[in-house]
């Protein structure tokens, strides 16, 4: 079957939803803090998201507010 060289998909941008670095960051630490044991991909997470300028710091307040349930 021969496709069209052109197409809607290839033109158009696609568009989806995704969390803020800091909100991804808050959700990491929150994991860490709430977890028996700590997954390793959780520690490589926030070296990049580090290494993306986003502090760890910066969301300590974020991070404590989703360990209440």
């Amino acid at each position: 079957m021969e496709y069209p060289k052109h197409s809607a998909l290839a033109t158009s941008s696609p568009s989806f939803y995704c969390y803020d670095l800091k909100e991804m960051a808050a959700e990491k630490v929150r994991a860490l803090l709430t977890r028996r044991g700590f997954k390793a991909r959780d520690i490589i997470d926030l070296y990049v998201l580090a290494k993306e300028g986003i502090a760890i710091k910066s969301v300590k307040s974020m991070a404590f507010e989703k360990t209440k349930f």
